[in-house]
């Protein structure tokens, strides 16, 4: 991204450089306030009123990797572009997909099968994503966590696990040993 020519860009459009932050464009008036993060070669756009927003500048696609797909009330960010770069590196994208991950501890070559199945779940999530819908007033962030206490018989230890949601969305989890 040529910076020169996006700074001139955004002052042509009524934005100054942060005296702080030289990365940080700001646009304020009396009844709006738009703020534009560069990171790189990505833009985040940050305003209070949609209508206030430049249609050259309305429709955020993605940001640090993650895609986001602006429709209707509703925005979801997924990392499908990302997932298909993995799955391009490791030659898969035409392998089938699985529904569910493998664990893989200390990987060797005898591993292979199960780091296959993983890109193969991979596959089979490059469509899921985070969807926030406009207008949700509350949204509680709740932890599930279990553990087996000592339910490996071999070792006696514990696997435990955890998951996190934010309203109905699961946007983190694990499961460790």
């Amino acid at each position: 991204m040529d910076l020169s020519k996006l700074h001139k860009y955004l002052v042509s459009l009524g934005f100054s450089r942060s005296k702080n932050e030289q990365a940080v464009y700001l646009k304020w008036s009396d009844k709006s306030h738009l703020i534009i993060r560069v990171y790189v070669d990505d833009l985040l756009v940050i305003g209070e009123k949609d209508s206030e927003i430049n249609d050259d500048l309305r429709q955020l696609c993605s940001y640090l990797d993650i895609e986001m797909a602006q429709g209707g009330a509703r925005i979801t960010l997924s990392q499908r572009a990302y997932a298909l770069n993995i799955l391009d590196l490791a030659r898969m994208r035409e392998c089938n997909l699985v529904h569910g991950p493998l664990e893989a501890r200390h990987p060797t070559s005898e591993h292979l099968p199960a780091i296959k199945h993983i890109l193969r779940y991979v596959k089979g999530t490059i469509d899921y994503g985070l969807v926030n819908e406009k207008g949700q007033t509350k949204v509680n962030l709740v932890d599930y966590s279990d553990s087996d206490f000592a339910g490996d018989v071999d070792d006696r230890e514990s696997t435990s696990r955890q998951a996190f949601f934010l309203g109905e969305m699961l946007i983190c989890w694990a499961s460790q040993k």
